[in-house]
């Protein structure tokens, strides 16, 4: 029965983190851990939530928010992040065409629009310096 509940709790963890459109496979082994962690975790009841997996999660998020926004080109999360400018005219690519091509997709990618966007406004950039250069 073990192995039926720790391939129930892992399951269900990750159909959450589909559905949420974030995945994370951390997570899956966390509902392992609860599930198979023996007698000490199991005495912990709901308090493992709250002690270890609580703990850690917002000491990484907060380490998370230091390190990213210590540089200027990085921001998270990624509202944070600058007002990145259309390309220009001869990209014909704006922010709808960006978003339908991520509906598109339908699969969790850690990218943004403003991800999208600032790699055209590099790359578009880039081009005028080669030509320029050729």
């Amino acid at each position: 029965m073990p192995v039926l509940a720790a391939a129930a709790a892992v399951s269900l963890a990750v159909l959450a983190m589909h559905y949420a459109r974030c995945l994370h496979p951390p997570g899956g082994a966390t509902a392992l851990a609860a599930v198979m962690g023996g007698h000490s975790i199991h005495a912990l009841g709901y308090g493992f939530l709250y002690k270890p997996v609580m703990i850690n999660a917002l000491t990484i998020l907060a380490l998370t928010f230091v390190f990213n926004n210590l540089f200027s080109w990085r921001r998270y999360p990624a509202v944070l992040q600058r007002h990145i400018t259309q390309p220009s005219k001869c990209l014909q690519i704006n922010r709808e065409d960006i978003a339908y091509a991520l509906k598109e997709i339908d699969s969790p990618i850690d990218v943004t629009e403003n991800d999208l966007l600032e790699i055209a406004h590099r790359a578009e950039r880039y081009a005028r310096l080669r030509t320029k250069k050729d």
